[in-house]
C-alpha cells in the first residue's frame, strides 16, 4: 500500500505560478493540462496501483485532462509531476492513475500530436487519487513542472479554505475539493475533509451503504436471531441469547475478493448503554447456520448474518462493523 513521506516546510520555496481548477495551462515539457475536480473519498481506487483505505486513511482524487503538445506521439507518465500538501505541512507524492476506458492496471496513455484525454466532452475520465492521512485537509495540488513561457518550476493550485498562515497563500475559491460524505466527516471541521475515527451509517434497514477495504457494506435488519439458531452446532447459554445482523457486502472492485478480511477478530462489536461490548461469534448465511465465506465477483453481492452472544434483557446501543485493517462504521440499534 502507497504511504506518505515526511514533508518540512523549511525548504526553500520553489519559483512557480498559481492555477485555477478549469483552466487549460501548457506547460514546458509540452503537455497540456487542466485541473477538473477534486473530492475526498473512501472508495477504493483501482488504477495503476490498488489503494485502499486503512483505519486511519482517506483519498483525495484529482479528475484531470491531458493533451500532447509535441510535434510527435509520446506517452504520459504522472509519476513524480504531482504533489499534494496538507495543513500540517506533510507531503504526498505517490499516488494512483486511472484513465476509465482503461480499467484497472499500468496507466501509460501513447498519445499523437494534438490528442486529449479526460476532457469532459470524451466522458472517459482520467483520475489522480493519493493516498493520506484521515486528519489531513490538503491546503496545495502542485503539478511539478512550470508553464510555457514562464521562468518558473511549478504550478501550485491553493485549494479553497487554505490560508495564508497554513501555507503561503489564501486557497482559491474556484479551487473546490468535494468533501466526505456526511457520516465520515468530523462535524467540527466545517470543510468536511477530516474522517470520524468511527464513521456513522444511521440505522439498520434505512439502505445506507458505506465503503470498507475493498467492500460495500448495508445492514439490511437487526433483531433477535430465530429459536433454534446455532453457532458451532451449539445454542446460546443460560440466560444469552443470539441477535443478529443481516448485512449485504458488495465488491467494490474489478477482480473477485475472498471475504476473509470481514471474518477478522476485533472488529464487529454489539455497545449497550453501560459501554460494553460484545464481539460477533460467527458470521453465517443468511438462509442457514453454515459459516460465510468464500470469494464475491466483481460488482456481485452476498448476504450474511453477523451473529453475536448477549445477555438477556441487554439494552443495545449501536453496532460497529467494518473490514480488517480498514475504517469501522457505527450503526444505531438502540430501537431494536
Amino acid at each position: 500500500m502507497l504511504r506518505p513521506a515526511d514533508y518540512t516546510k523549511g525548504q526553500a520555496q520553489l519559483s512557480g505560478g498559481n492555477g485555477k481548477f478549469g483552466v487549460v495551462y501548457s506547460f514546458q515539457d509540452l503537455w497540456n493540462e487542466e485541473v477538473l475536480s477534486a473530492t475526498y473519498t473512501m472508495e477504493p481506487f483501482c488504477g495503476s496501483s490498488n489503494l485502499f483505505c486503512g483505519d486511519k486513511d482517506k483519498m483525495i482524487v484529482f479528475t484531470v485532462a491531458l493533451k500532447n503538445a509535441k510535434a510527435s506521439a509520446r506517452w504520459f507518465n504522472g509519476q513524480g509531476r504531482y504533489t499534494v500538501v496538507d495543513q500540517f505541512g506533510k507531503q504526498y507524492s505517490d499516488h494512483s492513475e486511472y484513465l476509465a476506458s482503461a480499467g484497472e492496471g499500468t496507466f501509460e496513455p501513447t498519445l499523437n500530436p494534438g490528442q486529449g484525454i479526460g476532457q469532459p466532452a470524451k466522458k472517459d475520465p482520467v483520475r489522480m487519487a493519493f493516498l493520506i492521512d484521515g486528519n489531513s485537509r490538503i491546503t496545495k495540488f502542485v503539478i511539478n513542472e512550470g508553464r510555457l513561457g514562464h521562468n518558473e518550476q511549478v504550478l501550485r493550485f491553493f485549494l479553497k479554505g487554505a490560508t495564508a498562515d497554513e501555507d503561503g497563500a489564501a486557497g482559491d475559491p474556484l479551487n473546490v475539493v468535494a468533501p466526505l460524505p456526511k457520516g465520515a466527516q468530523d462535524p467540527t471541521d466545517p470543510s468536511g475533509a477530516t474522517a470520524l475515527a468511527v464513521g456513522s451509517a444511521g440505522k439498520p434497514g434505512d439502505g445506507t451503504v458505506v465503503p470498507t477495504r475493498y467492500y460495500d457494506i448495508s445492514v439490511d435488519s437487526f433483531g433477535d436471531a430465530p429459536a433454534g439458531t446455532t453457532v458451532n452446532s451449539q445454542p446460546p447459554g443460560a440466560n444469552k441469547k443470539y441477535v443478529q445482523a443481516f448485512i449485504t457486502v458488495r465488491n467494490n472492485t474489478p477482480n473477485p475478493i475472498d471475504t476473509s478480511w470481514l471474518r477478522g477478530a476485533g472488529k464487529h462489536f454489539l455497545i449497550d448503554t453501560d459501554g460494553d461490548s460484545y464481539e460477533y461469534d460467527d458470521a453465517l448465511k443468511a438462509s442457514s447456520d453454515d459459516e460465510a465465506g468464500g470469494q464475491i465477483q466483481p460488482n456481485d453481492s452476498v448476504k450474511w448474518r453477523f451473529v453475536f452472544e448477549i445477555p438477556v434483557n441487554t439494552k443495545l446501543q449501536t453496532l460497529e462493523i467494518g473490514a480488517n485493517s480498514s475504517r469501522l462504521w457505527k450503526f444505531d440499534v438502540s430501537g431494536s
